[in-house]
């Protein structure tokens, strides 16, 4: 759609710039703010839009999201690089609230939402961003020309006095020397009440230190801060508070006082708060709807996407249900969904989601899973949950759920895919009789049930010595020279074979059998490490994998300590891998005892580095000597851009911080190449070898320690 650009307007700063595609919705939205009594301009794409600006000023830019050529975040983006300021306020498709408050992030005055609510709320959000602008531009005007004659001081002192934004003034120390009457108007405090005193007196003490913290540090710098603040009223009434707060120089450049323009917007956080719950939650449970469901299961899918984890996703239903509501008033149907919510809530794990699907049906997503046998665990515990007696109005009855489970990737790469998929698998449960589960796979079924065998045979498998280690090299980037090898354990099962820790760590977890098979891996390790010592090995660094639970459930250091004394390991021979998910648990005790480790002379490793969301923090708070980039971003970093930056930026990085890096998953020539032109340290993968056992190490390796 091309909108022909209205150049009647002879005052572009009075005119508001409207850039939408839709064209009925845009010529809608035109008469509205006509009729309020703006100018307003139209355009339908961002060059259009770019180009308009480079002519004109508007009074503000009314600016969708999502555009034909580019996004909302694209122009913001142009503006800013050419040091143009523009007031705008961002307008988003219904379910992209994360993207309005990035936006207000950038700058945006305000946000409104494509939904039935938005003609409503227009004029007034319009209405308050245009009293900002005019504000600020007021107060922008007046400091330039401050003290160029009392007459112009006079008429700005008129002018703040009659704002209907709120105005405090305070000294470079935080102490307020003037408010205005809007001040007053909404706090309830008198001027004189407050003068002297710091705007802390309004605070509701719901913010935490660092929200204020951060705040300080910005004014404090002499840039400009943005954001809410939850405050009180006088009489103890509690408001939203949306403020800037601009620092005031001297001639000189230094800071004398700070400026702050703020609004009240309870009532629009308020209406914002309603309309979010009945967009998004189920009004009898209180859980999510659909609708949130698929969001949060679709961002759960593009984060499993990159770190290789594998997600779950279950419909819940509740087995003749219907006779209850023909038994019963309709009321104690709704008491039986709602307890069923609650049980379902309080069975499921903090990261997992669980919604209101249809009548008597619930979803489940279960994130951050290693493999079926861990859905069928969670399965068989939702059925637990829902087995003993509902109790309510005095009466008590028992009910049974039919479940049915489809996994990611294997049962579907989409959300819709995969509920498909689970319901169809929720058909095969009922069809079982109920109080069962189904997963959509049949050879998930099978596994699942050789899972549940196996758990009876990790028990007699430590007892039985079935458990070995192999040992995959590490190698010096540079020169290609062997300089260790990380150690990963494998059970010759008896009748199964050889088996990858993917079919048993999960087990080893769940049945608590993971501290002491990870104390073996420990001494096994040390025990092998002397050996190869012995026969003359030199420069040689053994890296050994904590488990989480292993490192939290035992005196994990005591393991370590006690292996590398009978051996007679040096602590500097020794590295301990361990990963995000472990240190983001209890990262106090972590903390402790990563700091004990690092006094005995320990080496330490954070592993699938790239993976998580925290991981810079944990690389300044804890001990760590190397961090290993995750395979994932090493196997395509020879072909995919941004792969091979987020490669790059880790190991600058990683170097600023005077750490080591190892890279893994190098399976071709083109990785080594890469990683040796980016001065990666260290690297291990299939190009140079898999695990394998120690005969075959010591074979290959130990007796030529560069490889060809």
């Amino acid at each position: 759609m091309h909108v022909e650009l209205n150049t009647a307007s002879e005052n572009f700063h009075d005119v508001i710039l409207l850039v939408e595609d839709a064209h009925g919705f845009a010529r809608i939205v035109e008469r509205v703010l006509r009729r309020t009594g703006y100018g307003v301009e139209l355009v339908a794409t961002g060059q259009e839009a770019l180009a308009w600006l480079q002519n004109h000023t508007p009074l503000l830019l009314l600016l969708d999201f999502n555009l034909p050529d580019m996004t909302g975040r694209d122009i913001v983006a142009h503006l800013h690089e050419s040091a143009r300021r523009v007031p705008f306020i961002i307008i988003t498709g219904n379910g992209d609230e994360r993207v309005a408050v990035e936006m207000m992030k950038l700058g945006a005055l305000d946000y409104l939402i494509k939904d039935e609510s938005f003609l409503a709320l227009l004029p007034t959000v319009v209405a308050q961003a245009c009293e900002r602008v005019e504000t600020e531009r007021r107060l922008a005007v007046a400091e330039k020309k401050l003290g160029e004659n009392e007459e112009y001081l006079r008429r700005l002192s008129r002018a703040i006095e009659q704002s209907p934004s709120v105005l405090v003034i305070t000294d470079a120390h935080g102490l307020i020397e003037y408010v205005n009457p809007a001040f007053t108007r909404v706090t309830g405090f008198a001027a004189e009440e407050v003068l002297g005193k710091s705007p802390a007196l309004l605070s509701s003490n719901s913010q935490q230190e660092s929200f204020y913290r951060e705040m300080w540090e910005t004014i404090r710098a002499g840039q400009e801060w943005r954001g809410e603040f939850f405050n009180c009223r006088k009489n103890g009434e509690c408001y939203w508070e949306r403020a800037t707060i601009s620092p005031v120089k001297d001639a000189q450049g230094r800071v004398t006082h700070f400026l702050k323009v703020a609004e009240d917007v309870t009532a629009r956080k308020s209406a914002d708060e309603k309309i979010h719950s009945l967009t998004y939650y189920d009004s009898l449970t209180g859980l999510p709807n659909q609708i949130l469901f698929r969001d949060r299961l679709g961002q759960a899918l593009a984060r499993a996407q990159r770190s290789g984890e594998k997600v779950a996703v279950a419909v819940v239903d509740l087995d003749q249900f219907q006779r209850i509501n023909n038994a019963f008033a309709h009321g104690f149907g709704d008491k039986v969904l709602k307890e069923t919510a609650r049980r379902l809530s309080t069975t499921v794990r903090s990261e997992d989601s669980v919604a209101r699907f249809w009548g008597d049906s619930f979803l489940v997503s279960l994130p951050q899973l290693q493999g079926e046998q861990d859905a069928a665990r969670v399965a068989l515990k939702i059925l637990e949950a829902l087995t003993p007696a509902f109790r309510i109005d005095q009466r008590e009855i028992y009910l049974t759920a039919s479940l049915g489970l489809a996994l990611f990737p294997h049962d579907g790469t989409s959300v819709e895919i995969l509920l498909k998929n689970a319901e169809t698998a929720l058909g095969r449960s009922k069809e079982m009789g109920p109080n069962s589960f189904q997963l959509y796979s049949p050879s998930m079924n099978q596994r699942a049930t050789e899972n549940l065998m196996l758990q009876g045979d990790l028990r007699r498998a430590l007892k039985r010595e079935e458990f070995v280690l192999y040992y995959q090299p590490q190698f010096d980037t540079r020169n290609r020279r062997l300089v260790g090898a990380e150690a990963l354990v494998r059970w010759q099962h008896p009748v199964l074979g050889l088996l990858g820790p993917d079919r048993f760590i999960g087990l080893a977890e769940e049945s608590n059998l993971i501290c002491p098979l990870g104390a073996w891996v420990i001494r096994e390790g040390c025990r092998q490490l002397r050996a190869w010592l012995d026969a003359g090995v030199e420069d040689f660094n053994l890296s050994i994998n904590l488990s989480p639970r292993q490192f939290h459930g035992t005196d994990c250091l005591a393991d370590i300590e006690a292996a590398a004394c009978d051996q007679g390991i040096l602590p500097e021979r020794l590295t301990f891998e361990i990963t995000e998910s472990l240190i983001m648990k209890n990262t106090g005790e972590v903390e402790r005892i990563l700091a004990r480790m690092k006094e005995r002379g320990y080496q330490l490793a954070l592993d699938d580095f790239g993976t998580g969301y925290s991981s810079l923090s944990y690389l300044q708070k804890f001990p760590f000597d190397l961090i290993k980039i995750d395979k994932s971003f090493v196997m395509d970093c020879e072909k995919n851009p941004q792969n091979a930056a987020i490669c790059r930026t880790i190991i600058a990085m990683a170097h600023s911080l005077d750490l080591r890096v190892l890279a893994e998953g190098v399976e071709k020539e083109a990785h080594h190449q890469f990683l040796q032109h980016n001065s990666c340290d260290q690297m291990q993968g299939y190009l140079f070898s898999p695990p394998v056992p120690p005969e075959t190490f010591q074979g290959q390796w130990l007796a030529n320690p560069a490889p060809a």
